[in-house]
């Protein structure tokens, strides 16, 4: 039976994903993945994390991977030295260290170009998955991209969404808050996957990077390894 896996807010973390992937997920090549963005930044090792991903696109052909705000600044980073030094310090730097460079230009095509072709959102009949939520207040929900990638505390109603539940990351959120919102998601229409994996021992509450799987409604928690 074909499962789908959720994945958000990754942030470098690689050897928290890999476990997470390959010593509990343990994927068939029927199932699929849907990643909620912000791969890179802050973490140790952004570079391994890119380099995963691109290896599961191409050995799981049922993916999705889409935009968070950290790969807009990624990609921000190329117009203007203001928007390069904003991408630097919101954890751009561990990335230029993460491939030994200096000069973000220089960080290899197949980066690049991955991240250009990632997308906004992406929905089913259940469910519409975005890193950040929706803005109901836009005249257009669905082509308001750059909600889609900032927006914290959305307000989610059944007149926006269709009765599907909005799955998203971006806003670090308590595992038992989770849980809950999981259990709850039917009446509320909202999940939010971002458990603060980056933030372990900074924050109370966080430092797991989590997998949701849409078909049973179970929630995979693995604690982060990588510090």
């Amino acid at each position: 039976m074909k499962r789908t896996f959720v994945i958000a807010d990754i942030h470098g973390c690689y050897k928290s994903l890999k476990a997470l992937v390959e010593n509990q997920l343990q994927p068939t090549h029927e199932d699929q993945f849907i990643f909620l963005g912000d791969y890179i930044d802050r973490g140790p090792d952004s570079k391994a994390v890119i380099n995963y991903l691109i290896y599961i696109k191409e050995h799981y052909k049922n993916c999705v991977f889409l935009r968070g705000n950290h790969e807009q600044m990624f990609l921000d980073a190329h117009q203007s030295i203001a928007a390069r030094e904003r991408w630097i310090i919101n954890g751009g730097e561990e990335v230029m260290i993460s491939y030994g460079l200096k000069n973000h230009d220089h960080v290899p095509y197949h980066v690049q170009d991955f991240i250009s072709n990632t997308f906004y959102y992406f929905q089913d009949e259940r469910f519409i998955f975005v890193h950040a939520g929706i803005n109901h207040l836009a005249e257009s929900p669905l082509k308001d991209y750059n909600s889609m990638m900032w927006i914290r505390n959305a307000e989610i109603t059944h007149t926006l969404t269709g009765g599907r539940i909005v799955v998203h990351g971006h806003t670090p959120t308590p595992l038992d808050t989770i849980e809950k919102q999981i259990a709850s998601a039917s009446i509320n229409l909202e999940i939010c996957l971002d458990n603060g994996c980056v933030f372990k021992g900074q924050r109370t509450g966080l430092g797991n990077l989590l997998a949701f799987e849409t078909h049973s409604n179970r929630l995979y928690v693995q604690n982060n390894i990588d510090f």
